[in-house]
């Protein structure tokens, strides 16, 4: 695995939004980009739910923290692409 977003793809593009569910490091090879970048990486409550992904309570305590990050968050992703 070379990257955990695959934000170096959208490289040429004029705005690139990313999602890093997990926070898989990069490696070496993934090319910067340099367009405008917004990231949107997992809050604490999130963080909660991945410590172990094989549980299968932990997609319900994902699923409400990204839907509260979401909400919190949204603001900022629509004046990002204003």
């Amino acid at each position: 695995m070379r990257s955990g977003t695959n934000a170096d793809v959208a490289k040429d593009c004029g705005k690139v939004l990313v999602l890093d569910v997990i926070g898989f490091p990069e490696t070496g090879d993934v090319e910067p980009v340099s367009a405008p970048l917004f990231t949107i990486t997992p809050d604490e409550a999130s963080q909660a739910g991945l410590r172990n992904l094989l549980a299968p309570d932990s997609r319900a305590i994902c699923a409400r923290a990204g839907y509260d990050q979401g909400r919190r968050t949204a603001a900022e992703v629509k004046a990002f692409w204003a």
